[in-house]
């Protein structure tokens, strides 16, 4: 029998949680999820919590096929996002789930370019459909992908939600989360750019203390979250070369194309980049690259993930997916093995709220995930937890 797209629905499930916050402006940590992941329970009690009963919600897009099935993908981004899937459904709704060339031929007809928030959307499109065909052939969704999984995914921790302002409660966050098992470590170098010297010299500091804390020949990464110039790179990437740094994200904009590449002329340390690179086509033109970073949601799904992984293969490229879409990007290195994905990163502030509404957690024991053999992503919402359940535009 046929399975058709019978209809694709956005929704916004509501909830309540009591959070703290490490301070006002950061992300709220959720107490009861720590009770799936009680490896990082203690990590943060050098901060004075804020606490808070708070209401909170997260979007989620569905496909409903003609017998009933469903896949699922989410928490998702931003209001631009939503409005542009909202925009896909009308060529996708009829199309059989197993119909590549409808999504092919929907992507062919985008009037403004491919890329960005349109390659995101039609990303997530795809993922949710990947899911609901794992579903159908009641498989996991790295099954259908092909590969050899091993059984277990490295992940490295994700520290940018920590403010980094007083370095003895970094050293001890630092200190404390090196017991968990995590391939590696990643912190935010917020230092203003603009304030020159002042800026590096923070920077340093914190390198500083963390490699201090840090166990012999811990890997250490760092993101510069685009902040940088090619000038104020050049002199910060000689301040750090001394720590053994595996790498600085983003130093520069995404945008600068030109000045990535005079920066492999002369950089003093690897650079990675690639979440806010859209396509297989925007990887191949990055080239060279020390780290590949794409976001599975972002840059078209898990296939055109697998083809960039592929890429960066051939080329002998480390792929070290961004965790915004963690679950697609887990059965995406479930798929490719080690040797292509050594590892993938676990935002350690922000998943205990994206997987609020999850009913099996993606949290990483000993530094690893297990994925289980349950069909598609194996993501199941506890509706226990949702107080309101909102329809975001009309489903078609």
């Amino acid at each position: 029998m046929r399975r058709k797209i019978e209809a694709i629905e956005l929704i916004r499930l509501h909830g309540s949680y009591a959070g703290v916050r490490l301070e006002p402006t950061s992300a709220a940590l959720i107490l009861s999820e720590y009770n799936d992941f009680p490896e990082l329970e203690g990590v943060f009690t050098e901060f004075p919590f804020l606490e808070e009963q708070n209401e909170m919600s997260c979007d989620f897009l569905l496909i409903h096929d003609s017998v009933g099935d469903f896949g699922i993908v989410g928490p998702l981004g931003g209001g631009d996002v939503l409005r542009s899937i909202q925009g896909w459904r009308d060529a996708l709704v009829g199309k059989d789930i197993f119909d590549r060339s409808a999504l092919a031929c929907a992507r062919q007809v985008v009037r403004h370019g491919y890329t960005g928030v349109t390659a995101a959307a039609f990303g997530l499109l795809e993922c949710a459909l990947f899911d609901l065909q794992s579903r159908a052939l009641c498989v996991p969704a790295y099954a259908l992908l092909g590969g050899q999984y091993s059984g277990k995914i490295k992940c490295y921790g994700s520290f940018l939600g920590v403010p980094t302002g007083d370095l003895a409660k970094v050293g001890s966050v630092a200190g404390r989360s090196s017991q968990v098992g995590f391939w590696g470590q990643k912190w935010a170098l917020r230092a203003d750019p603009t304030l020159g010297e002042t800026a590096i010299l923070q920077n340093v500091a914190l390198a500083k203390c963390l490699v201090d804390v840090l166990p012999e020949r811990s890997i250490l990464m760092f993101d510069a979250l685009g902040r940088w110039d090619v000038s104020f790179s050049r002199r910060m990437m000689d301040a750090l070369t001394p720590f053994g740094i595996l790498f600085i994200e983003e130093p520069l904009h995404p945008n600068q194309k030109m000045a990535y590449r005079k920066m492999q002329e002369w950089k003093a340390m690897a650079i990675a980049r690639g979440e806010h690179l859209y396509s297989p086509n925007e990887f191949l033109d990055a080239l060279p690259l020390d780290f590949a970073q794409p976001d599975v949601g972002w840059c078209g799904g898990l296939r055109d993930s697998l083809t960039i992984a592929n890429i960066c293969s051939i080329f002998g490229i480390p792929v070290l997916p961004h965790g915004a879409s963690l679950v697609p990007a887990l059965h995406l290195a479930a798929a490719c093995g080690e040797s292509v994905i050594p590892s993938v990163e676990f935002h350690v502030t922000l998943e205990t709220r994206r997987q609020y509404f999850f009913k099996e957690k993606f949290f990483p024991t000993n530094g690893e995930i297990v994925l289980s053999e349950n069909s598609g992503f194996g993501i199941d919402i506890d509706w226990n937890r949702v107080s309101k359940k909102q329809i975001l535009g009309d489903p078609v």
